[in-house]
């Protein structure tokens, strides 16, 4: 197996799968780019990032490294791949839509917070399982470039950032839920942005063709001199869209 896309057919199959539909659909991503990623590095194929190789090395029980590099064997956890794993044997995981990711829209507070939340079900996060695990709805086109792409309509499963309690320093090209808050915390952004790191400022960037969506730039205390506050609340782990997509 010499290219990515033949190891991530591999795993697919190693897991269960008899078609790539089939594993598209249990994770939620489009058809139409699982397929591209199997055919990576070939003509035709489109490469996967090392954020979807980690969603499909979870999903999948395969080692992350193994699928990017082809190095160090198929193993994860220390123990070989099971062999023909069924989709049901998947960890599955229910998450809390704790509300929408919207570039530039700010709203009151009392608007954010719905009496019921709507509840998804998504891979589970198994790297931090002692960490609360959340799901924000995608609205808007202020991350239609990043990769994995983050469409309207779909969702990104997250971590809650306080409860990783220091075990990820922030780094380039990290995807997080950011909040920012105006009037005293009466006003409520949230979006998701890629961090680019220098050493006297965080730049939260969106990642869009769309020109009107600007980068948050705040100090290294992360008190931004322009009377807003800002802080993370998550890590986004995956994107996952709905079934019938």
């Amino acid at each position: 197996m010499k290219t990515r896309g033949e190891r991530l057919a591999w795993a697919r199959t190693q897991a269960g799968y008899s078609s790539k539909s089939a594993a598209a659909r249990a994770l939620g991503i489009p058809v139409s780019t699982y397929n591209s990623h199997e055919r990576a590095e070939q003509p035709g194929g489109r490469d996967f990032s090392p954020d979807e190789a980690e969603t499909y090395a979870r999903a999948f029980r395969v080692a992350h490294g193994w699928l990017i590099t082809g190095k160090g064997g198929p193993k994860t956890g220390g123990d070989e791949v099971p062999p023909q794993l069924k989709p049901a044997d998947l960890a599955l995981g229910e998450y809390v839509v704790a509300g929408k990711v919207a570039a530039g829209s700010f709203r009151e507070v009392d608007e954010i917070f719905d009496d019921e939340p709507q509840r998804i079900t998504g891979p589970a996060d198994m790297k931090y399982p002692n960490a609360r695990q959340m799901a924000f709805e995608i609205e808007g086109d202020s991350m239609n470039k990043a990769r994995p792409p983050m469409l309207e309509g779909g969702f990104v499963l997250c971590v809650d950032f306080e409860d990783l309690e220091n075990q990820v320093p922030l780094r380039d090209g990290m995807k997080v839920v950011v909040e920012r808050t105006k009037f005293g915390g009466q006003m409520r952004e949230w979006s998701v942005k890629e961090i680019e790191l220098y050493e006297d400022r965080i730049e939260f960037h969106p990642r869009s063709d769309n020109p009107k969506h600007k980068p948050i730039v705040v100090p290294r205390d992360f008190q931004p001199d322009d009377g807003n506050e800002v802080r993370i609340l998550a890590l986004v782990r995956s994107v996952h869209y709905p079934t019938d997509q």
